[in-house]
């Protein structure tokens, strides 16, 4: 299972990480994904196609602990025939002996698996649960005119998400970080060459409005 419904922007819950695991986000946006792939000097170097959402939706996860983290092999591996989404990564390995009904719609379990579940769900359709001057593992780079906020994880270095120049009301975030991928999705060319004339009638814009 690759995404949730949430019921209170319709949207669906896209989880995501860097390679590592210290880096852990959700994104609301459609089933069908436009993504960006883009030539600009950075882009072009990062191959990092990525798509767009509004700031406010966009939930940053705090920083997972080092001894929690599961690599993006392992957290692929733990999303495949599982239960739930899989960017929720693995339920609790111990458990009450009681049963009841689990929230979402999961059935019946425990009251551990019920509470793992609610905080789950109250997670992909909340705000951040940290600012990004705060996370741990976050660092920053800019350039030229230093309008987008290049983040990426400083212990594998991946770039998972962004503040991209085109859209500084939004996240721009990395297709491929999703977890499990995510297959329905367009890939529309973005000329970052030629930045200024591409911008208007690329209409990427749009992505980062509500």
């Amino acid at each position: 299972m690759s995404a949730l419904s949430s019921s209170t922007d319709e949207k669906i819950a896209y989880g995501g990480q860097c390679h590592c695991g210290a880096i852990k986000f959700v994104a609301r946006s459609d089933k069908h994904l436009v993504a960006w792939d883009c030539n600009c000097s950075i882009c072009i170097i990062k191959k990092n196609t990525h798509f767009v959402v509004p700031c406010a939706q966009f939930v940053l996860l705090r920083e997972v602990p080092p001894e929690d983290r599961l690599n993006a092999d392992e957290a692929h591996a733990a999303a495949k025939g599982s239960a739930y989404p899989g960017h929720w990564g693995l339920p609790p390995k111990i458990e009450t002996r009681d049963l009841r009904e689990l929230p979402g719609g999961y059935g019946m379990g425990s009251t551990t698996l019920a509470n793992w579940i609610q905080d789950k769900l109250d997670i992909d359709s909340g705000p951040s649960l940290v600012e990004e001057a705060d996370h741990g593992s976050l660092s920053l780079y800019t350039y030229n005119t230093h309008t987008a906020k290049h983040t990426f994880c400083r212990h594998c270095g991946v770039q998972c998400f962004y503040h991209p120049r085109s859209n500084p009301d939004g996240v721009a975030i990395t297709l491929n970080c999703l977890v499990p991928f995510h297959e329905d999705s367009e890939i529309r060319p973005f000329d970052g060459q030629n930045w200024e004339d591409f911008l208007t009638k690329s209409g990427i814009q749009a992505f980062s409005k509500e």
